[in-house]
């Protein structure tokens, strides 16, 4: 990290949230984003639901269908989500200084696929 330089790893975050936000905000219609929308104040998290679906039902599909490694549930911090209506919990992918937008695009053409329950 002290080669990389933490100014370049949170430019990096900052960089693959701002086009996280961007491409889904864009491009789905069922995502509800949780957390600021502005990325200069935002960490590399991408904390979501998808409709009404169970949030571990989300991140089960996204593992087993499409190898894509999220977590589910209230992440510690479950009076918060009472407080936001996230009632189920929440998904969350986390980045870092390994992560790719190919890996965000794969992320997003996964959640456009996503089988919804009726």
């Amino acid at each position: 990290l002290q080669k990389i330089g933490m100014e370049n790893v949170r430019q990096h975050e900052r960089m693959l949230i701002e086009y996280t936000l961007k491409r889904v905000v864009d491009e789905l219609s069922d995502i509800t984003i949780y957390g600021p929308m502005d990325a200069e104040i935002r960490a590399g998290i991408f904390t979501f639901n998808v409709g009404d679906m169970n949030p571990h039902e989300v991140s089960l599909y996204l593992d087993k269908e499409w190898g894509i490694a999220t977590r589910s549930g209230f992440h510690c911090a479950e009076p918060l989500h009472m407080l936001m209506g996230a009632t189920k919990g929440t998904a969350r992918a986390s980045y870092y200084i390994y992560n790719t937008t190919e890996e965000i695009d794969a992320l997003v053409e996964a959640l456009s696929k996503i089988p919804k329950k009726g």
